[in-house]
């Protein structure tokens, strides 16, 4: 084979979709394919190994090209995270791919080197699953999510679901705060009533991804001021916010980093991203968050590329994309009171509400904190100390607090 000729094939396999992209050695894409979910937790193994195969023979097709031609591949799956998972597909290439140097990496990867075309930053991925993965300097690696349909918050699925208990809910409460988010799920899942919702999720065939379909009807009712979407989605976009949180702590991210959003939610929705992104730089005031620069497909391959000694180039430019904001965070308009004169005073009521919810939400973590300090207040006033305190809010405050005057 010439040197021409010799391509890598980048896979990318998510909750929903099987995605191929086949790269020449200079990363020229020359043929894609797509077929089912390659996640063996959602669709069983079997299948997963089917779905596999038919988007790189379908890529492969189009390419003009064979598969077993590849000098490399990159599969790159979600639900690939523990050791005997990685076997398992290691096992899975070295039958269907013999001879060709196939690596194992868990979907995140490549999302994060199609974002900047390198490891060294963080990836947050909001498709039908979540997960938030990063790498430092150092080359240590983190994760936070990416735990499965049942325990993921902001995800697709996660969103569908919450929504569709709080319509249930509230159909059992005769409560009609959820009626037109539990109308315009309905109609578009093709139900008539609330009690139908019982023999559509549990239906023996009925797939995560089929589920997580509906979110964008969430997002929409949310964006619309619809008390309980809202009140979803802005928890949806704290979990989120607090995965990130997560890696960048482990990785000891204290300065400016990159962070890509990722996934469906956070590409196709303007809306999710905007509430999500204002979570994290809440939190995170140095996240610099930008998009993929190109789909993880292509970073898989550009993973397979580096494998054969082949360097990849950043996709970035790099003081653009990581340059510090110039507005501080408490300066920034909150994405959910934009347009207030707009929202009837029902609507305004419960965006009050879940901005309340959101506060005490983003106390959680620091509780211990707060305890200790109490602690350490008692301590010092206990042995006749004084307290000065220094406030800092829409005003400023200043005092002085003596242990004779307890």
């Amino acid at each position: 084979m010439s040197s021409i000729e010799q391509f890598v094939i980048g896979v990318d396999g998510g909750g929903s979709k099987t995605a191929v992209s086949i790269l020449n050695q200079h990363g020229k894409i020359l043929g894609r394919g797509r077929s089912g979910s390659a996640n063996y937790h959602n669709v069983g193994i079997s299948q997963a190994k089917a779905n596999l195969w038919a988007a790189m023979a379908l890529a492969a097709t189009e390419a003009g090209v064979a598969v077993l031609d590849a000098t490399a591949v990159t599969w790159s799956l979600a639900g690939v995270d523990r050791p005997e998972e990685r076997q398992l597909f290691e096992q899975m290439a070295a039958d269907m791919l013999p001879n060709i140097a196939v690596h194992v990496e868990n979907d995140a990867v490549s999302a994060l080197v199609a974002g900047l075309g390198h490891r060294k930053g963080i990836v947050l991925i909001a498709g039908t699953g979540m997960i938030a993965y990063g790498e430092n300097e150092q080359g240590q690696r983190a994760r936070a999510g990416g735990w499965g349909p049942f325990f993921d918050c902001g995800s697709a699925y996660d969103l569908v679901q919450s929504s569709l208990r709080a319509c249930t809910r509230h159909h059992d409460e005769q409560n009609q705060a959820s009626a037109e988010l539990t109308t315009a799920l309905l109609t578009a899942a093709g139900l008539e009533k609330p009690a139908d919702l019982l023999g559509w999720v549990y239906a023996d065939k009925r797939h995560v991804a089929d589920v997580a379909e509906l979110a964008p009807i969430v997002l929409d009712a949310a964006e619309k001021g619809d008390i309980v979407a809202l009140d979803v989605v802005n928890r949806g976009a704290g979990g989120l916010a607090t995965a990130v949180t997560a890696v960048a702590r482990q990785l000891g991210y204290t300065g400016v980093f990159p962070l890509v959003m990722s996934g469906s939610l956070l590409t196709k929705s303007d809306f999710y991203r905007a509430i999500v992104t204002q979570a994290v730089e809440t939190a995170l005031p140095q996240a610099q968050p930008c998009l993929s620069q190109t789909d993880a497909t292509v970073g898989a391959g550009l993973i397979a590329l580096e494998s054969e000694g082949i360097a990849i180039q950043s996709f970035v430019d790099e003081e653009t994309a990581v340059s510090p904001k110039t507005i501080w965070a408490s300066e920034r308009r909150n994405v959910l009171t934009r347009d207030l004169d707009l929202y009837s005073t029902e609507t305004l009521i419960g965006l009050m509400h879940t901005q309340d919810k959101q506060a005490a939400f983003s106390l959680t973590p620091v509780l211990p904190a707060i305890a200790a300090a109490v602690d350490a207040v008692a301590a010092r006033m206990q042995s006749a100390g004084r307290l000065i305190y220094i406030g800092a809010g829409t005003s400023g405050r200043l005092g002085i607090l003596d242990a004779s005057e307890c």
